[in-house]
């Protein structure tokens, strides 16, 4: 029951979390001049032995391995670690997680992974209907645990091809399943 009442109120934080960073940057743009575009920030999870794990907002410009470690405030505890010099950044999408991971003495690996389904949602995005676990999808709003639960059954059967095919499951009619569009998809 603790898990029902916690997760509701993570997801209303990191949403004004991520509202507080947006109205933000948006008010320092009005001395700039009209015509200068800076670019979206990217937003990414830092994972892994970091000493502020979390979600952030960070400068597309110039971002490296080592300024996403910084901003999460270097690793925790243990002496210095060297960043993999052949890690690549390309194709970095808001979205996604960097993981750091301290290897032996010195060393270190880091990882991209999927951005975790609370925060996800909570920047706009989507579920796959074909990987989100049925605790993910009762995040996605009006989604009950037995119909999480059947999206789960009946992909073991076939993947989904479409959002419109949940319409399938007893109960999920064409206008829930319009709904749900904004928070599902289905990746190929």
């Amino acid at each position: 029951m603790h898990k029902e009442r916690k997760l509701p109120a993570a997801v209303a934080a990191l949403a004004t979390a991520v509202f507080v960073v947006l109205l933000t940057r948006l008010w320092g743009t009005g001395s700039r001049h009209e015509n200068a575009s800076s670019p979206a920030p990217l937003f990414i999870e830092i994972r892994g032995e970091v000493r502020n794990p979390g979600l952030y907002a960070l400068d597309r410009e110039c971002l490296t391995a080592s300024r996403i470690l910084t901003a999460a405030g270097g690793f925790r505890d243990g002496p210095p670690v060297k960043i993999p010099p052949d890690f690549s950044l390309q194709g970095l999408t808001s979205g996604q997680a960097v993981r750091f991971i301290r290897k032996d003495p010195g060393e270190s690996e880091i990882r991209i992974e999927r951005m975790g389904a609370a925060a996800a949602l909570a920047l706009g995005g989507k579920l796959d209907l074909n990987r989100a676990a049925v605790e993910d999808l009762c995040l996605v709003p009006q989604m009950k645990p037995e119909t999480a639960d059947a999206i789960v059954r009946r992909r073991g059967d076939r993947p989904w091809r479409a959002v419109d095919e949940l319409e399938e499951i007893h109960g999920v009619g064409r206008a829930t399943a319009e709904k749900w569009k904004a928070h599902l998809q289905v990746e190929f």
